[in-house]
């Protein structure tokens, strides 16, 4: 990495973790009642978001829609493994400070040394905790999880997989489902006997779950 490099992707952490020097235009509940995307959006291949997304930032938006837009377009970046884009995004338009997802995924796409990600997440998770917010703190637990999975840190990806779970509301059966399905796949692949044991009768308790929503 080069130094300009590791001074910008230091710029970007501080910007995520430190309260803005200047007010938003707008606040985060604004920011999670407005939908910018069209009709059949979710029905698009991953590459076929992305593609629309980037069309889309590129063009003259209001303040709240470039950041919506930029939002979900890191996000997805950092989530199919593209974190250098996404840490470009993150820098060009930095979360709120209540927008605790897209602060915990700029973090993901910026940071690469399990401790010092984990100290960062931390005090996000830990923010979002104390605010009330417990789907995001259960949420970017459960991303963390899954980055430690990616780089071989399997103990500390149990330890978070399981802190997600305990964390998560139980209301909220979309996250939960999530969680319980991430956790058990990851036990059942990379556990020992007790482990592989714990993915098992989470994946039951996943499709019993799923099924009580059909």
């Amino acid at each position: 990495m080069t130094s300009r490099n590791f001074v910008l992707i230091q710029l970007l952490i501080l910007l995520i973790l430190l309260v803005p020097a200047r007010a938003a235009e707008f606040t985060y509940e604004q920011v999670a009642a407005i939908n910018p995307f069209p009709e059949g959006y979710s029905y698009l291949s991953r590459t076929e978001k992305l593609r629309w997304l980037e069309n889309e930032v590129s063009k003259p938006q209001s303040a709240l829609k470039t950041y919506v837009l930029t939002r979900q377009l890191a996000i997805d970046l950092t989530n199919h493994a593209r974190r250098a884009e996404a840490a470009e995004y993150c820098n060009r338009t930095p979360p709120l400070v209540a927008d605790y997802e897209y602060r915990g995924h700029c973090l993901l796409a910026s940071i690469s040394d399990a401790s010092e990600l984990e100290l960062a997440m931390f005090r996000v998770t830990g923010l979002a905790e104390r605010n009330g917010h417990l789907d995001d703190k259960a949420y970017l637990l459960n991303r963390l999880a899954w980055w430690m999975s990616q780089t071989g840190e399997i103990a500390r990806a149990f330890a978070y997989y399981e802190e997600a779970l305990a964390s998560v509301p139980n209301e909220n059966k979309q996250l939960l489902n999530k969680i319980m399905f991430d956790s058990a796949t990851n036990y059942i692949a990379h556990g020992d006997e007790q482990y592989i044991n714990r993915g098992i009768n989470l994946m039951e308790k996943f499709r019993e779950s799923r099924q009580q929503e059909l």
